[in-house]
């Protein structure tokens, strides 16, 4: 769930081990679960586990940064979620999960 030429908040969602990356408007990364939570009621239970932000361009999906309130993403998970999405995008992935604000 990744916007195209938006810079957008994410979080990384987990409940039992299994986890999902989901990126959106939002003045705060509860806000982007919040809707998500809404949109996808299967995510109501599952809690936030890090945040950042997501950019994607025409050649690269870029994930940098941390939430204030919840902290770094996990760089693994972050690898694992989002590296199939911009493969199947034709994009390269920069994953500088924690790098920046």
């Amino acid at each position: 769930m990744i916007e195209k030429d938006k810079l957008r908040k994410c979080v990384i969602l987990e409940k039992d081990g299994e986890f999902v990356f989901r990126s959106g408007p939002g003045e705060f990364h509860e806000d982007v679960a919040k809707r998500f939570r809404e949109l996808e009621p299967e995510l109501k239970d599952w809690r936030i586990r890090g945040g950042g932000r997501v950019i994607w361009s025409d050649d690269e999906i870029r994930v940098y940064g941390r939430s204030i309130d919840y902290g770094y993403m996990s760089q693994d998970v972050v690898e694992e979620l989002v590296s199939e999405f911009a493969k199947e995008n034709g994009v390269e992935f920069t994953n500088d999960t924690g790098i920046g604000y």
